[in-house]
């Protein structure tokens, strides 16, 4: 599983000192915050450090750091997907990609075309005159 990135680390940072500063305008006794930030990552992931948790790791603490914060708890609309969705995806950017490619291939060539036989055979500039000017 891949590592968290430094923005889902900085967001995780940010939302801990949210809600260490709420609990501690409630009144709650607390040491310092990056000890006791430790501490909610432990109990909630199993591991004391950012660096050891991963993309499975990130959902579950922004959940319980907002429930802190908001003092109840806070549902998080869950942005990972599962392999499926993966694989759906990977399809359908492929097949815009190609028919993009093709579009490409199709106007590249008919501008060849067109300039090939703009060469051999000129094209002349005709003047259209509107309908009113022509004598009756």
């Amino acid at each position: 599983m891949k590592p968290l990135s430094k923005k889902q680390k900085a967001v995780l940072a940010q939302l801990a000192a949210r809600a260490y500063k709420s609990l501690v305008a409630v009144g709650c006794p607390l040491d310092d915050q990056t000890a006791w930030r430790k501490e909610q990552q432990q109990e909630v992931t199993g591991k004391e450090s950012m660096m050891e948790m991963t993309q499975q790791d990130y959902v579950p603490l922004t959940r319980h750091f907002l429930s802190l914060a908001a003092g109840r708890n806070v549902y998080i609309d869950d942005n990972t997907y599962n392999d499926m969705d993966k694989a759906i995806h990977r399809l359908q950017d492929m097949m815009e990609r190609h028919v993009a490619l093709d579009e490409l291939r199709v106007s590249h060539f008919t501008r060849s075309i067109h300039s090939t036989r703009s060469k051999l055979h000129p094209v002349s500039i005709v003047r259209l005159t509107p309908l009113s000017i022509l004598p009756s």
